[in-house]
């Protein structure tokens, strides 16, 4: 209910999500865009979770092989980023989602405004 008001109030809505969540989405929303957030590698994934030290080993190694298994699907998304440092990656979601603005999909209104006013003119 929360996304779906966000959505009709005409805002953005990103969601963290896992890839089968991402592809049920899909599945209800086709026009959503969706974004797959990688490491540059899984050496650096385990580095950066290791030096959180929040989580035991065994949970590293699960979060890793769940990003391998992820990583089968990533052509299922619009769009990949590679998160090679926070403000990189913040700034390279800022341009995309400035980009997904401007595409046809989401310019509809601007389009039918547009042709109709070359259709008076003529």
């Amino acid at each position: 209910a929360y996304v779906m008001e966000q959505i009709n109030q005409g805002k953005d809505v990103l969601l963290e999500i896992e890839m089968q969540g991402a592809l049920k989405v899909r599945e209800k929303f086709p026009e959503v865009s969706l974004i797959f957030i990688t490491s540059p590698s899984a050496k650096e994934l385990r580095r950066r979770l290791e030096k959180r030290g929040t989580e035991e080993a065994e949970v590293i190694d699960k979060r890793v092989a769940r990003a391998k298994e992820e990583c089968a699907y990533m052509e299922a998304y619009d769009y990949i980023v590679e998160n090679a440092g926070l403000e990189e990656c913040v700034a390279s979601m800022h341009g995309l989602l400035q980009a997904i603005h401007f595409s046809q999909n989401n310019q509809k209104e601007l389009i039918e405004k547009i042709r109709k006013d070359f259709d008076q003119y003529q």
